[in-house]
C-alpha cells in the first residue's frame, strides 16, 4: 500500500513538473509573441506614416505614364526625358534634350536604326507646336545611332516639351546575290 501511495505521489510529482514546464514554456512563447507583435506594430506604423507619400508617388507615376501613352498615340515624343522612344516601325530616338536658343529652342538627341539593314540619306521632320524643321542623317548601320541637333526658331522654350519626329524617307542598302 505504501508502495502504491509512493508511486502515486511520484506520478503526481512528475505530472506537476511536466505541467509546470508546459506552463513555463507557454509563458515564454507568449512573451516572445508579444515582442514580435510589438516589432511588427512598429513596422506597420512606420509604413502607415509613409503610405501617403507612396500613394502620391504612385498617383504621379500613373499620371505621367498616362500622359506618355497619350503622346505616343498622337505620335509625339517627350523632349524632357532621355529614355529611348519609338518613332515608327524603323526608327527610335534617345537622349533627347531641349534648351532655349536664340529666338527658339535647340533640340538634341540620337536617332537609332531599328532595322536589320543599313540605311542612308535618312530625312526626318521635327515639329514643335506649328513650327517644323527637316534634318538628315547621312548613314546608319543596322542598330546604329547618330546624334542630331535641330534649331527651331520662334518656339517658346516653356512650350517645347513634346515634338513629332517623322521619318520622311531613306534609302535601304542591300546586296544582290
Amino acid at each position: 500500500m505504501n508502495n502504491v501511495k509512493g508511486s502515486l505521489q511520484l506520478l503526481l510529482g512528475i505530472i506537476l513538473i511536466v505541467l509546470a514546464g508546459g506552463i513555463g514554456f507557454s509563458i515564454y512563447s507568449i512573451k516572445e509573441q508579444e515582442k514580435t507583435i510589438k516589432t511588427l506594430s512598429q513596422r506597420i506604423e512606420a509604413v502607415e506614416k509613409r503610405l501617403p507619400k507612396i500613394e502620391k508617388i504612385e498617383k504621379d507615376t500613373s499620371s505621367i505614364m498616362e500622359e506618355l501613352q497619350k503622346q505616343k498615340e498622337k505620335g509625339l515624343v517627350d523632349l524632357t526625358i532621355p529614355a529611348v522612344q519609338k518613332l515608327d516601325k524603323d526608327f527610335m530616338v534617345a537622349k533627347l534634350s531641349v534648351k532655349p536658343h536664340l529666338t527658339g529652342v535647340m533640340v538634341k538627341g540620337t536617332i537609332i536604326n531599328g532595322t536589320p539593314l543599313p540605311q542612308e540619306n535618312i530625312k526626318f521632320r521635327l515639329t514643335i507646336l506649328d513650327k517644323s524643321k527637316e534634318f538628315s542623317i547621312k548613314k546608319l548601320s543596322p542598330g546604329g545611332s547618330k546624334a542630331f541637333e535641330v534649331y527651331i526658331p520662334d518656339v517658346p522654350p516653356d512650350k517645347a516639351q513634346t515634338a513629332r519626329i517623322e521619318h520622311l524617307e531613306s534609302t535601304v542598302l542591300y546586296y544582290k546575290d
